[in-house]
Formats: structure tokens, C-alpha cells, sequence
């Protein structure tokens, strides 16, 4: 019998072929050097009653990343899932706070590739595979810090950070990729990136939109910006 999983996990959507929770901040989305335990997949698996090998992962966040993932139950709603990804027609919504006063809408259009110098990394880059995130900016602290709605149309590994490093506005927090250790009264014990909405293609329902609650730690941080 497995071992309960370490905290609750979220549930943000649950049926019979599809669940979506939200991952908490510093939770692996897939096996750590460590092993299984403590990971997200770990705590769904705890949840259906399952072992891990039975739990296949659709999309993933960082670690540090926080917000809405989702499960297919059964290998043909995992399939279905995936689709939606793949051909690019699930949207998505994160928030984060970035270094810097951006003050307008716009769209970063810059591919990106492994950064040969820093293994893990990524850079944006003519080389690369396209990549494309529409940004929104919606709160301010003074020319310290700015709260922005992101819109990746395309699912790239780092996509956001490498996106908005390159343009000069890293994610507060984000020491991989140039983001500040601290932004004003704003000192973040990991970056400020929330997958905050999923809407995308339901097995079998139609279209299904999940919403995860902002953390603590960001609502906490937006309090500053106004």
C-alpha cells in the first residue's frame, strides 16, 4: 500500500476520464533524482489508488511553477489530452511578476534551443524551434516590478522565462535566467510563475476550462502592485 502523499493535492476538476489539480510550488512534475515519492504523478497516483507506472503525465510545469495540470484516467482520455498540446489548440494563461516596467501588450515571436553553455538551459535564438507567447501587463510597482497575463501559443521548455529574459523583463525570482532575488518589498522564495487557466478539448464533454486560485505567495506579491 502506498504511503499518503506528503500535503493534499488540490483538485480543481475531477470525472471519470480526466482530472486537473493544482501543483504546489517546489513539487516535481515528473521522477526527481530522489525517486518517485513527493512528486506530483506520486500524489495522483496515491490519489486514484494506483501505481505510479499507471499515472501517464500529459503536460508538465517546472518545479517551481505552480498551477493547473492535467490527467487522463485511461490511456484513450491521455491521448485525447495530448492532442490538445500537440496541435496547439489548448490555451493557456499564466501569471507572473517580472522584473522592470513593461508597459505594453505584446508578442515575443523568438525560437529558442539549448543553451550549450549551461546545460538545462534554453536561449532564444535563430536556431531554434519557434516559439511564440502574447504577454499582457496589468499592474505596476513603480519601474521595480510588473504583473503580466501570459498566453503561450506555443509549449516550448522554458518558454515564458527565456521569452521574457530576452526582452529584458525576467521573472522576479528566476535566478536561471537573470530574474531578480527581490523586486522592492517583494522577496519571493521561488519564481513568480502561475499556470492560472487551461481550457482545451474534453475526451468526451465538449470544451473543459480549469482555473487554479493564485497561491498565497503571489497574491501576496501582487498586493504590492497596483
Amino acid at each position: 500500500m502506498q504511503d499518503a502523499p506528503p500535503e493534499p493535492l488540490v483538485i480543481l476538476y475531477e470525472d471519470e476520464s480526466v482530472l486537473a489539480v493544482s501543483k504546489a510550488a517546489g513539487v516535481p512534475s515528473q521522477a526527481a533524482l530522489s525517486g518517485d515519492r513527493g512528486t506530483l504523478p506520486w500524489q495522483v497516483a496515491a490519489h486514484l489508488g494506483r501505481k505510479i507506472g499507471e499515472v501517464a503525465t500529459v503536460h508538465r510545469l517546472d518545479r517551481d511553477t505552480s498551477g493547473v495540470v492535467i490527467f487522463g484516467k485511461d490511456p484513450a482520455a491521455t491521448a485525447s489530452l495530448a492532442a490538445s498540446f500537440r496541435d496547439a489548440t489548448a490555451k493557456k494563461e499564466y501569471v507572473a511578476v517580472v522584473a522592470g516596467r513593461l508597459q505594453t501588450a505584446g508578442t515575443i515571436d523568438l525560437p529558442i534551443r539549448p543553451n550549450p553553455r549551461r546545460r538545462g538551459s534554453f536561449i532564444a535564438d535563430g536556431g531554434g524551434v519557434p516559439a511564440t507567447t502574447r504577454y499582457e501587463p496589468f499592474a505596476h510597482l513603480d519601474d521595480l516590478a510588473t504583473a503580466v497575463r501570459l498566453h503561450p501559443e506555443t509549449g516550448r521548455t522554458h518558454q515564458l522565462r527565456v521569452h521574457l529574459a530576452a526582452l529584458g523583463h525576467p521573472i522576479v525570482g528566476d535566478s536561471r535566467y537573470g530574474g531578480p532575488a527581490q523586486a522592492g518589498p517583494i522577496h519571493p522564495r521561488r519564481m513568480l510563475l502561475h499556470a492560472r487557466a487551461l481550457e482545451l478539448r474534453h475526451p468526451t464533454q465538449g470544451v473543459l476550462q480549469v482555473e487554479a486560485p493564485l497561491p498565497d505567495d503571489l497574491a501576496e506579491a501582487l498586493s504590492h502592485l497596483s
